[in-house]
């Protein structure tokens, strides 16, 4: 009995403790947003928005739509980037490998920010073949208006396939890079009649997971948000690599069209910049440490000075591979 009453007067003293405080919070402090990841096959375009505290109960981006945003190349100003929607500023230019590029942003309610970047060389892919295993099954089916039976034979992949990449390094320097897969699905859409038609395509990830065979291989887990997984050549500079991954290959095939060309697997093997890699490592640490309740925090890269985001140059090496569709035959 003794146990229980001090157990019960413990507890009250625990909950007596309790007590809720107000804090009011410094906002002067908030920040612009700069966001642009530039390439050589698209016009330099950043965004601009204003930082948003954990605790504030708005959480919708907000875009800044009335800064003065200047691009600089190689520190010599080129132009007065021009405002489009939803935050976006549009240059006129496409960036070329080995210039630097730098974006100053300001407006009446923030000061300067500023960022600079460059385009990385890329990597040549060498080989790209995936190894799919084709299983299949026979189902039996009954017609009721002629009274007839036929087997179907349904063809189709067991889930995973071996992809292999093959690449050459660049030497003596640090290079960095984003490696990903890709197929273009159509969009099915039904007219007034109920009969089915392509409206339109888009491009679907392919996920994936590195293999134990990546020996020498400094990567991180799987980017849900770049559909990828990022590494650097550490431990194989100015070398060929091999990289085998396991591909989801449940995506490959279209269902609804069997007698039409699917499309091809691309690879696509992104060289990126250091500030790119040093972004997307830090996010994908900070993603995987959220559940986590022991995980020490995780500060998101940003090369932005006085601001917040990312300006970092991106080079894409992409290869294709034709994906035969097993498809349905009858017997």
């Amino acid at each position: 009995m003794k146990k229980i009453v001090f157990f019960i007067l413990i507890s009250v003293s625990f909950i007596s403790c309790i007590e809720t405080l107000d804090i009011e919070l410094d906002q002067d402090d908030k920040k612009m947003v700069l966001n642009g990841i530039i390439s050589p096959d698209s016009i330099i375009t950043v965004n601009l928005s204003k930082s948003i505290y954990s605790l504030d109960g708005d959480a919708f981006i907000k875009f800044v739509e009335d800064a003065e945003v200047k691009l600089y190349e190689d520190g010599v100003f080129i132009e007065t980037m021009q405002y489009d929607t939803f935050g976006n500023y549009l240059s006129s230019i496409k960036p070329q490998l080995g210039k630097k590029y730098s974006v100053t942003a300001q407006n009446s309610q923030y000061e300067m920010l500023s960022a600079t970047t460059e385009i990385p060389q890329t990597a040549d892919i060498k080989e790209f073949y995936v190894d799919i295993q084709i299983d299949s099954a026979t189902e039996t089916w009954y017609d009721p208006n002629t009274g007839n039976s036929f087997d179907t034979t349904f063809y189709y992949m067991s889930g995973e396939g071996t992809g292999t990449v093959v690449f050459d390094d660049l030497d003596n320097e640090n290079n960095y890079y984003l490696l990903c897969f890709s197929i273009v699905k159509p969009i099915y859409v039904y007219d007034n009649y109920g009969n089915m038609y392509i409206k339109g395509y888009y491009r679907q990830p392919v996920w994936y997971n590195m293999q134990n065979q990546n020996d020498n291989l400094t990567y991180f887990s799987f980017s849900s948000l770049f559909s990828g997984v990022v590494f650097n050549d550490v431990f194989f500079d100015g070398t060929e690599k091999t990289l085998i991954v396991n591909i989801d290959t449940w995506a490959l095939f279209d269902d609804y069209a069997q007698d039409l060309p699917q499309s091809p697997l691309y690879v696509h093997l992104y060289s990126l910049s250091e500030d790119a890699y040093e972004f997307i490592s830090t996010y994908t640490k900070y993603q995987e440490a959220i559940s986590n309740p022991f995980a020490e925090p995780v500060n998101i890269y940003t090369n932005v000075q006085n601001g917040l985001g990312l300006f970092a140059g991106v080079y894409a090496e992409t290869d294709s591979l034709e994906i035969v569709n097993p498809g349905v035959k009858k017997k």
